[in-house]
């Protein structure tokens, strides 16, 4: 029912896909991106219409949908992101943070239960060095340890546009604890970008 609405971005939002080398193959099957539905179809498409906020939450689009959704972010104007439980893992949040180091407009992406462990957190962590319109970072409930928050930590040090990064009542490890280095690393990033002025918060909750 609403096909005829996505009509006006569809080609647009397919040839953002062709751009992508690695779509090659996976073009001749739209279901590898776990876009099973129009429904599906219709929020992806909808990056590149007029609203600021796209909702993709619990779509399960996998490493290939963050490459897509990453490739459409180096034009997109969007200004809040939610791709919670998507399984991207490390790959797609390593294409996400590569998107993010030259986008100038997201405000907000939210990248809960999406199995990111060290290397995708230290990806994020490089491109919130360089990153200057990010306001709100959400990742909870991944699987980062003491490198991954160490790195967080050192980000946010050179970072001054974020104002939250939200990391779940007990953090984002595994085991629902931090490590006692990265949390220590979290805490004194924490207190010194107050100290200078900054207006940043990290959110247990």
């Amino acid at each position: 029912r609403n096909f005829w609405l996505m009509l006006p971005h569809l080609t647009f939002f397919l040839d953002v896909m062709k751009r992508c080398e690695f779509m090659k193959e996976e073009l001749k099957d739209l279901d590898k991106l776990s876009l099973k539905n129009l429904d599906t179809l219709q929020r992806m498409v909808a990056l590149f219409a007029g609203q600021v906020h796209c909702r993709l939450e619990g779509q399960k689009i996998g490493v290939c949908g963050a490459k897509v959704v990453a490739e459409a972010l180096r034009s997109s104007t969007k200004e809040w992101l939610w791709l919670d439980d998507n399984a991207i893992g490390d790959e797609g949040a390593e294409a996400l943070a590569e998107a993010l180091r030259n986008n100038r407009n997201l405000r907000g992406i939210f990248l809960a239960s999406n199995d990111i462990s060290d290397r995708g957190a230290e990806a994020l962590a490089e491109s919130l060095k360089v990153n200057s319109s990010l306001q709100y970072l959400r990742l909870d409930d991944n699987i980062i340890g003491d490198d991954g928050a160490q790195a967080l930590a050192a980000g946010l040090m050179k970072n001054r546009s974020l104002l939250g990064l939200g990391l779940g009542e007990y953090g984002s490890s595994m085991w629902g604890l931090w490590h006692t280095l990265g949390r220590q690393a979290l805490d004194e990033a924490e207190k010194i970008k107050q100290e200078r002025g900054d207006k940043f918060f990290i959110s247990w909750e």
